[in-house]
């Protein structure tokens, strides 16, 4: 934990104090913000001793993502990705992408594809999606999850495959066709 003697100052392992300033508040701030116990706070000075017990719950903030727009679409494939920016208080064991036929696609929601990045923690990363049906709307969202098993979304993204092409019979035949 740091400490400073205004909320907005600036925050330092040790506070010093003349005995003129005092009673004094002091603002405490706890890093890291993960969930753990603080002990006793020990503050003195001068002759004056106080030994306060703190435990604090800390912040559990969780992973920021972003998706990213799909590439290289064709009637069955696309490249989706993300990218995990900040991981919050724990770290990202998995990140990737799902998708659906329909809107907020969620980790194992119905008719919902997970295809799970390499590696953990921050960065960008990209997954294949194969096996597409032509001429549909997908609808993307990169995720992390970190060690307790919270999953976070980035927002959702539309792509669009092409139809097959139409081979058109040709068969017809034009050797007796004049054109004027």
């Amino acid at each position: 934990y740091t400490c400073s003697s205004s909320s907005e100052g600036t925050y330092t392992s040790t506070l010093t104090f003349p005995q003129s300033e005092l009673p004094k508040t002091i603002f405490v701030k706890f890093t890291p913000t993960a969930v753990q116990s603080y002990g006793n706070i020990n503050v003195s000075g001068g002759s004056a001793s106080l030994n306060k017990t703190v435990t604090a719950a800390g912040v559990n903030t969780s992973a920021t993502v972003t998706t990213a727009a799909a590439t290289g679409v064709t009637t069955t494939e696309a490249i989706l990705g993300g990218n995990v920016t900040v991981e919050g208080c724990l770290t990202t064991d998995l990140k990737g992408v799902v998708y659906a036929t329909t809107t907020n696609p969620a980790i194992s929601g119905s008719g919902v594809t997970q295809l799970n990045a390499s590696g953990a923690g921050l960065g960008s990363f990209t997954v294949n999606a194969s096996g597409l049906s032509s001429g549909t709307r997908y609808y993307a969202r990169a995720f992390a999850r970190n060690t307790a098993g919270t999953v976070v979304y980035g927002s959702q993204v539309t792509f669009d495959t092409p139809c097959d092409p139409i081979a058109l019979p040709l068969t017809e035949g034009f050797e007796d066709t004049s054109f004027p």
